[in-house]
C-alpha cells in the first residue's frame, strides 16, 4: 500500500512538474510504512503509551515534503495562469 501511494505521488509530481522522478516520495512513503509497522509491533508487544492521534500528527515534522509540494504546487498555479492569459491572448 505505501509502495503504491508512494509511486503514483511520483507519477503526479511528474505529470505536474515534467521532471524526472528522483524517488524521493517513494522512499518517503515506504519509511513512513516501515515506521507504522515498527509502532504497531512496539505497542502490541511491549504495552507502549501511545500519544492521542492528535497530537502524533501535529508532531510530525514531515521532513521539509511539504515545503517541497507547496513551490511544486505553487509554480503549476503560475504555469496554469501564464498558458491561460497566452491562451486568450491577453499577452500580459
Amino acid at each position: 500500500m505505501f509502495l503504491t501511494s508512494g509511486l503514483m505521488h511520483e507519477l503526479i509530481f511528474f505529470y505536474s512538474t515534467l521532471r524526472k522522478p528522483t524517488g524521493e516520495v517513494t522512499v518517503f512513503f515506504m519509511l513512513h510504512g516501515i515506521c507504522v509497522v515498527v509502532q504497531g509491533w512496539w505497542v502490541k508487544y511491549y504495552k507502549w503509551w501511545c500519544p492521542p492521534r492528535a497530537v502524533a500528527t501535529a508532531a510530525n515534522p514531515g521532513g521539509g515534503i511539504d515545503e517541497k509540494v507547496l513551490a511544486e504546487v505553487s509554480g503549476m498555479m503560475v504555469l496554469i495562469k501564464d498558458t491561460g492569459r497566452w491562451l486568450i491572448g491577453s499577452g500580459n
